[in-house]
């Protein structure tokens, strides 16, 4: 297993050498929220000042509605294609491959966009379930009206949650490359779930550790950035400059994000290579 050291020294080299090319790829995730924020947020804020009347309509409501769930599965459509899109890409700079056109790569991943879906939602079923198990008794202990049942029921789904939350963090490591089986090696979904079991397998506290180091990094960057902003803030204080300081720290935090990948990618092609050895 590679050092976090090393780990962290090949991520850094990564991102640097080809930083241009994963922005290109970065930005393109970002489309997918921003339109949908962009159609969405001027409806749902001016919505109840210009339609106050039309949204009483039933028919109005469904229409919206239907509007809505169609925007929400494009814009989850193309993040699946263009996070299977980045993560491919990195890959192919890491393993120092001949990179094709944007064009190319889009192409290439468009047949995944489906096995990305099955396997990202087989992992968040598979990791939240016993939260959203939880979630429900606790809830419907509100609803008993007190009495034994209620206290049970209650303490049960509070004992569910403190369990679910450690099989979140376990299952969570052993799907991680889920995501890179599928966009890698174009894995079936089901097959994608087994075969980053298969790569965590025997090697799970060693990768929870180096992805702990990861997010701490980037935790404190953030926090470092965050504090800068906040002394120029102070020192310039001029209205305006708070929102211009966050937009910042927001850009920053997102470039940042693909650090995160990098190093994903550098530990999913060294934990495969050892489990081989």
């Amino acid at each position: 297993m590679i050092s976090i050291i090393q780990l962290i020294k090949d991520s850094i080299q990564l991102y640097r050498e080809h930083f241009v090319t994963i922005i290109k790829y970065l930005l393109l995730t970002a489309i997918p929220g921003a339109l949908f924020l962009a159609l969405i947020g001027p409806v749902a804020f001016l919505g109840p000042i210009f339609f106050a009347s039309l949204l009483a309509n039933k028919i109005f409501l469904i229409i919206i509605s239907v509007l809505f769930l169609a925007l929400l599965v494009i814009a989850i459509y193309l993040a699946i294609w263009f996070n299977l899109s980045l993560i491919k890409t990195i890959a192919r700079l890491y393993q120092k491959e001949t990179l094709p056109s944007v064009k190319t790569t889009l192409i290439e991943t468009r047949p995944l966009i489906g096995r990305g879906f099955k396997s990202s939602l087989l992992v968040a079923i598979l990791v939240m379930f016993p939260l959203l198990i939880s979630g429900i008794l606790i809830s419907l202990a509100s609803y008993l009206g007190g009495g034994v049942i209620t206290t049970f029921t209650r303490l049960f789904g509070f004992v569910v949650m403190i369990y679910g939350l450690v099989h979140v963090v376990f299952f969570s490591v052993r799907f991680l490359f889920a995501a890179y089986e599928v966009a890698i090696n174009k894995a079936e979904a089901v097959a994608s779930l087994k075969n980053s079991s298969a790569i965590v397998k025997g090697q799970w506290g060693k990768i929870f550790l180096r992805l702990i180091v990861i997010s701490l990094i980037i935790y404190v960057a953030i926090i470092l950035l965050t504090l800068i902003l906040q002394l120029i803030n102070q020192i310039v204080n001029v209205a305006g400059v708070a929102i211009i300081t966050n937009v910042i720290l927001q850009i920053c935090s997102f470039f940042l994000s693909a650090f995160t990948i990098c190093g994903v990618t550098i530990l999913y092609f060294n934990a495969k290579s050892t489990l081989k050895n």
